[in-house]
């Protein structure tokens, strides 16, 4: 497997506690080799609990958006094949990546137009831009109260009220590249790739503290159980911060990107493995959820896993899943998309940017 194959000079600059996220079994900190793959088979409907023929009161599941797959499950739009059909919400946009969603509003950043942009949630409702000149926007988090991102070419991360009550604030200047962000109590998270660096800053504002430095290419970050977790986008790895230096969690062949916390565990787009793998609390290697070449975003709510396959070569072929963490087979609920990279969800519907298309797109769970 590939490795660190440059020289590295870790500093541990930043207080920072030695990592509670611990490896179980005899695997060691490298996690020689992963656990049995689960079955990648696509399913595209939801299972029935009528016949299309009519058996328990549906007279079709198959194309009936009031019945879709199965007797009340209702689809906001089309049904096809048992299963709902996606909606674009927006089009026209600029290479749209970083994706959330709240109660009442879904946003996004576009790296083209270098704008943080939203929509509300309602049916009818027309994008605005909440921030501009924020130079090649990628990585989106928010909180409570504001939302945050990075401006890769401006090297900033920036903050906004979620109600507009206040202005752009930049929390952190002049890191090179960064590029994904994560929202852990008080305290900001966010991976400089061109600069090696994993910083923190308060969300609030102030000093900003180099974690750890040294990196090739330090890509997704996530916190569990106060353990900072990141993927290497140059070896693939997954690895935990500590004061002596990081530990590797499980390795990984070239790239691996986006990473949430999922279940007890993590759960990360292995781009170089061709697929999605979850590390659960004190396991000794990581599971395979599912095969997925061109994997990118990543996304876990408490109930589901969901990721995209960019198809970055052949962007039409872009495709959009959810998955569990029990090992049963994930669905594929959208294809034909072009380049979908940024995924989120909440209790209704999963959402995704198409990257190449310029698209918001939303489908019914």
């Amino acid at each position: 497997m590939r490795r660190f194959e440059a020289p590295l000079l870790f500093l541990s600059i930043g207080c920072i506690a030695e990592p509670t996220f611990v490896l179980g079994g005899t695997g060691g900190g490298g996690g020689a080799g992963t656990s049995t793959t689960t079955s990648s088979t696509t399913s595209t409907s939801t299972s029935a609990s009528s016949t299309s023929g009519g058996e328990g009161g549906c007279a079709n599941t198959d194309f009936d958006p009031d019945n879709c797959g199965a007797c009340g499950h209702v689809c906001s739009d089309t049904c096809s094949d048992g299963k709902c059909d996606p909606v674009v919400l927006v089009e026209g946009e600029e290479a749209p990546r970083g994706i959330i969603v709240d109660d009442q509003y879904l946003y996004w950043v576009t790296y083209g137009s270098h704008l943080v942009r939203r929509r509300a949630k309602a049916s009818d409702a027309t994008p605005e831009t909440v921030a501009s000149m924020q130079v090649n926007a990628w990585g989106l988090a928010q909180d409570a109260t504001h939302l945050y991102w990075t401006s890769r070419s401006l090297g900033t991360v920036s903050r906004l009220p979620k109600d507009l009550s206040g202005d752009v604030e930049v929390l952190i200047s002049g890191l090179s590249d960064p590029i994904e962000l994560f929202v852990a109590g008080d305290t900001l998270y966010v991976t400089a790739r061109a600069g090696g660096q994993v910083v923190s800053v308060p969300k609030t504002g102030g000093t900003h503290t180099v974690l750890q430095d040294g990196f090739p290419e330090p890509y997704g970050v996530a916190v569990v159980d106060g353990t900072v977790m990141i993927t290497e986008a140059f070896s693939g790895d997954l690895l935990a911060l500590g004061m002596n230096g990081p530990q590797v969690l499980a390795d990984g062949l070239q790239n691996a990107f986006q990473i949430v916390p999922a279940g007890d565990g993590v759960l990360w787009c292995a781009y170089g493995n061709d697929d999605i793998r979850y590390l659960p609390r004190g396991a000794a290697a990581p599971q395979v959820l599912a095969a997925a070449d061109e994997c990118w975003g990543v996304f876990a709510d408490a109930s589901h896993v969901y990721w995209t396959q960019e198809f970055y070569e052949m962007p039409q072929m872009g495709r959009v899943w959810m998955g569990s963490l029990d090992g049963s087979p994930p669905v594929m609920v959208a294809d034909g998309q072009t380049g979908p990279t940024g995924i989120t969800a909440d209790a209704d519907a999963i959402y995704w940017s198409n990257f190449q298309g310029g698209q918001i797109v939303r489908v019914d769970k």
